[in-house]
């Protein structure tokens, strides 16, 4: 859908994103564990429902409390403009995997979007 949109082709695009929509809801349905994380992306996505994503994303957080899993919270979060979440999120995502260079990046912007610009630059790699 993403591929079909930026080519000009929006109609397509919004059916094939209305398509995967219904499906994901339907693995979702039969499947939840399974799913969120792919579904939870999507959303974030083609799927264009930050909202859902968030949703989704905290479903996966509490099946997995990985720093993957985190990260897709403060990605959604972000997305669907709850920086207070974000932050939360990116703080259990450095807990659970602090030398992670993707983790502290994703930190780093959480925490300077919700108004912790100490915090975030101490996520930063010290220069000499």
């Amino acid at each position: 859908a993403t591929l079909l949109a930026a080519a000009g082709k929006s109609d397509e695009a919004r059916a094939l994103a209305a398509r995967a929509a219904a499906r994901f809801e339907a693995l979702l349905g039969a499947h939840p564990a399974a799913f969120a994380d792919h579904a939870a992306r999507f959303f974030l996505g083609p799927g264009a429902d930050a909202a859902r994503a968030l949703a989704l994303a905290e479903q996966n957080l509490a099946a997995r409390r990985t720093a993957e899993a985190a990260r897709l919270v403060v990605d959604a979060a972000t997305a669907a403009g709850k920086p207070a979440r974000a932050c939360e999120a990116a703080e259990l995502a450095v807990s659970l995997a602090p030398a992670s260079r993707a983790t502290r990046f994703a930190a780093w912007r959480a925490l300077t979007a919700c108004g912790q610009p100490a915090r975030a630059q101490s996520l930063l790699p010290s220069t000499p």
